[in-house]
């Protein structure tokens, strides 16, 4: 019972998290000039907080005794889990150059709203699935 109620609480903290960061980035295109531009410095300054928590997230599960094992007991720097990392920040940064190369073709908006609004919201979607990860691995080590 311990462990359902300790991934409970981690889960209703983490959304409450995504809730509130939701309202800065909605707060940030409110009070923008509505441009392109502004837009996307809004979604570029929420893509960078989501990196850092990113890179929190994997050093929480490079340090977690549970991952260690598949990391090869390595650490964040090195080992598996600075492979996924470093592929993940590859792939997205990519992928968001292509989506923003294709956004402006499909509305006219530049390259840089739809390439900074992809890296925010792949951020976002990686950064959820990470806490899934924690979450599970929390729920196991509570006795």
């Amino acid at each position: 019972m311990n462990k359902k109620l300790g991934a409970c609480c981690l889960s209703v903290m983490l959304a409450f998290s995504a809730s509130v960061r939701a309202d800065v980035v909605d707060d940030c295109i409110n009070n923008s000039d509505k441009s392109d531009e502004a837009y996307s410095r809004c979604w570029l300054d929420e893509a960078k907080r989501l990196s850092a928590e990113i890179k929190d997230k994997y050093e929480q599960l490079a340090a977690n005794k549970l991952a260690s094992e598949w990391n090869k007991g390595n650490g964040m720097f090195k080992g598996n889990l600075k492979d996924m990392y470093d592929s993940w920040v590859a792939y997205r940064n990519r992928f968001c150059s292509l989506s923003g190369v294709a956004g402006h073709y499909e509305t006219g908006e530049s390259k840089a709203f739809h390439q900074s609004l992809c890296l925010m919201d792949l951020s976002k979607k990686h950064n959820q699935e990470l806490s899934g990860l924690l979450s599970t691995f929390a729920s196991q080590m509570i006795d």
